[in-house]
């Protein structure tokens, strides 16, 4: 077994070289422990510098205009559910609120508070990373799962705080193992509350943490003074283990198809097989003492849980409006289910992860190493990834490489299931609950893929499985540390070189190409595209209205509201939400009030459909000048505005003559 990769450099333990000697003066710290400090320094300095390039760097404008939309309502009094309906829970709205009053109201305020979120899930992967492997390679798991996340779409949503908010769960949760303290279960809890808090999906970290009481409880009993076995605790425990099964499926049972069963149920049945196992096998003790010790554990978690949930709930019980928020994070996103949906690679895909599923989880069952046979496939793993890494900036050799570990969550959970039945007495209790920690979480956060499985998805729950894979390789007695290693450096390599050089729905960012939009709100570096359309229509909103107006932008553009600094006159973000009855009437009507001067059509929204040709008639009728700009037909009703006094966006192109000479010039979306 490698030193390198299987050597404990936990910070939690105390080493040899770490006791002073009587008589003798020694440093405040340890020569071990100040390297330990001193790489886990230069990790978090060299994630900062790379970091700071992708802060200004891509756009995509629904996403984030939703974000600063709601940040901006919150900032003016308005409350989340209540008065406006928030796609997601509405504690990232009052986070962003913040940042918009300490940084002012721009979409690089949202950044930032994104940067300062990572910069804090830094530490957490190394911390998590030095329980199986020395400060040096800790250093390179962890920028190989910072490299894998956040730079592939640096915006603030919610699924990056989940990311971080998990992660720092799992780690209580290990501190919890070690010294069986109220103190971090309940810290854990707590994340797992700000996890929710962020977005409904939070509820998954929730999982992880109560699975995970679940198995700490059966191998806790194992050191109980009986070798009893209650009947009536293995079934209670098969059902809670197969409920979650149950329940995954129930998630799913809108859109079942083979690849979506492969890709998430199959690993969720992994799971509960694997904690019935473990239960009928290892489990120990009578019912009450059981019910007692998970009982309390999981009161604790729970407590931890419901604190930020009871703090968030308070100004809702005030106003008595506690059914709203029930309604926006629990009804409302069942629309999502069916407007906003992508599916899993096709299942011939999973070909692509054959040989990495081989070298990372093949052989871990064989007896003696045979050095011969190790070098040997060593050096065709080197010459192999080399390859593939000098041709990665082929699309092809690129879409291959990130297919490779795209689909490979559903067997690497199989593999680190098996691994633990096999050879769990091979393994010290601490390992063991570690790793199987690390399988749920990859298991239950690789669940926020549904319904919308786009690549970016795998992202947001990547650094957990690669830590999960970390912890099974320094396991495995047959692993080779310098190949493991060389496969780390390489997927660190792919990563800067190719992967975080994309946009995150698909294409190579093209440096050379993009423009850096220069507004009053944003300044981001963007596609041609929405670097040139953007401010041109900001630019008319603005000259056609006043400040404190409200506009009409429709369908999914909350950006344009948030940009030009207008009033949105409905609670809607994105339109397929609104399941209002007699909604286009009500919004005929919305046209018809006289202090509604602009009209933004979109002719090609994300997720909902076009607008309704009656709403389109009654914009042509009622908002006769018109102007196409890039998918987007702005609507004027009236010309004779006077100019706004506030400053105009640095980069803007004159608006076209047509839309003060000519009514029908453009008729864009709304033909």
């Amino acid at each position: 077994m490698s030193s390198i990769l299987h050597s404990s450099s936990n910070p939690d333990e105390v080493h040899p070289d770490q006791v002073s000697e009587p008589g003798h003066i020694h440093d405040a710290m340890p020569r071990s422990q100040k390297t330990t400090v001193l790489v886990g320094l230069l990790v978090w300095i060299g994630c900062a510098v790379y970091l700071l390039s992708f802060v200004e760097r891509g756009w995509i404008p629904h996403d984030e205009g939703l974000l600063a939309h709601s940040a901006e309502r919150v900032l003016n009094g308005e409350l989340p559910h209540q008065d406006f309906d928030d796609c997601y829970t509405g504690g990232l709205a009052f986070l962003h609120s913040v940042s918009f009053r300490l940084f002012g109201t721009n979409l690089s305020a949202l950044r930032w508070t994104l940067f300062g979120g990572t910069m804090l899930f830094v530490p957490l992967l190394y911390l998590l990373a030095l329980r199986c492997c020395t400060p040096v390679v800790a250093g390179l798991v962890t920028l190989v799962c910072v490299a894998w996340s956040v730079p592939n779409y640096f915006a603030s949503m919610p699924s990056w705080y989940i990311l971080f908010f998990t992660i720092a769960a799992v780690y209580s949760l290990t501190r919890f193992v070690k010294s069986e303290s109220w103190i971090p279960l309940c810290i854990s809890g707590l994340c797992c509350g700000l996890a929710i808090l962020c977005k409904i999906n939070g509820l998954f970290a929730v999982a992880t943490g109560l699975l995970f009481l679940l198995y700490h409880d059966q191998t806790r009993s194992q050191r109980l003074d009986t070798q009893a076995q209650s009947n009536v605790v293995r079934v209670a425990a098969t059902a809670i283990a197969f409920g979650w099964s149950a329940l995954v499926f129930l998630l799913l049972r809108r859109h079942l198809e083979a690849r979506l069963l492969i890709n998430l149920l199959l690993p969720s049945l992994t799971i509960s097989a694997f904690l019935t196992w473990n239960e009928w096998v290892n489990g120990r003790g009578r019912l009450s003492q059981r019910v007692v010790s998970l009982t309390k554990d999981v009161s604790i978690f729970v407590t931890g849980v419901c604190l930020p949930l009871g703090c968030y709930l308070i100004p809702y019980v005030a106003s008595g409006s506690v059914s709203d928020v029930v309604h926006g994070v629990f009804v409302l996103p069942q629309q999502r289910l069916d407007s906003a949906t992508e599916s899993f690679p096709p299942l011939f895909t999973f070909v692509a992860t054959i040989p990495m599923a081989l070298f990372l989880f093949g052989g871990w069952a064989r007896g003696e190493a045979d050095p011969g046979k190790d070098r040997r496939v060593t050096i065709a793993v080197f010459a192999f990834i080399g390859t593939a890494l000098f041709f990665s900036s082929s699309w092809a050799v690129h879409s291959a490489i990130l297919l490779s570990v795209r689909v490979l969550p559903p067997l690497a959970v199989l593999a680190v299931a098996l691994f633990v039945v096999r050879r769990s007495q091979h393994l010290t209790v601490e390992q063991r609950e570690t790793l199987v920690l690390l399988m749920l979480g990859t298991t239950a956060l690789s669940l926020i893929q549904f319904p919308f499985a786009a690549n970016i998805y795998f992202c947001y729950f990547a650094p957990l499985l690669i830590l999960m894979i970390v912890y099974f390789r320094s396991m495995v007695p047959s692993a080779v540390s310098m190949r493991d290693s060389g496969v780390l450096v390489f997927f660190l390599l792919f990563a800067v070189l190719s992967l975080n050089q994309c946009y995150v729905a698909g294409g190579r960012f093209p440096d050379d190409e993009a423009l850096l939009i220069r507004m009053s709100r944003a300044s981001l570096t963007s596609r041609p595209v929405f670097a040139r359309a953007y401010p041109e229509i900001v630019e008319i909103v603005q000259r056609y209205s006043k400040p404190g107006d409200a506009i009409y932008a429709a369908p999914d553009c909350p950006e344009i509201y948030f940009l030009a600094d207008r009033q949105n006159p409905t609670r809607t973000m994105y339109d397929f939400f609104d399941s209002t009855e007699n909604r286009t009437d009500k919004l005929i009507e919305l046209l018809r009030r006289e202090d509604l001067n602009v009209v933004v059509v979109y002719a090609a929204p994300a997720f909902s459909s076009k607008m309704d040709r009656r709403l389109q008639l009654e914009v042509k009728k009622r908002f006769p000048h018109r102007q196409e700009v890039g998918p987007f037909v702005v609507a004027v009703r009236n010309q004779q505005i006077d100019a706004t006094s506030e400053t105009q966006p640095d980069s803007v192109r004159p608006a076209k003559p047509d839309i003060a000479g000519n009514p029908d010039a453009a008729n864009g979306a709304s033909s």
